[in-house]
């Protein structure tokens, strides 16, 4: 399920409203307060590398599960069942 980003959601709620739990979750972002939340929340974190990502995988500056290109890429690796947020 792909939503687009809400300001007024929190994660808690939107897990709450759509009934996810954050270990099958994946935060899917270009710096590094993305992949912060993922780690806090406790789902995976995919760094993409379009926009402002790259610079922050180049400097080291995060630490994410799983870095790619761009969304094309992380569609790609979820589409064909080889990324799985358990994984």
């Amino acid at each position: 399920m792909c939503l687009p980003q809400a300001r007024a959601w929190t994660p808690l709620r939107a897990a709450a409203d759509l009934g996810f739990s954050f270990a099958d979750a994946i935060v899917i972002g270009d710096k590094p307060s993305d992949i912060e939340l993922g780690q806090r929340i406790g789902a995976r974190s995919a760094l993409v590398k379009a926009g402002h990502g790259a610079s922050y995988f180049e400097s080291r500056t995060v630490a994410p599960d799983l870095v790619v290109n761009d969304l094309d890429e992380l569609a790609c690796l979820l589409s064909q069942g080889e990324l799985s947020p358990s994984q």
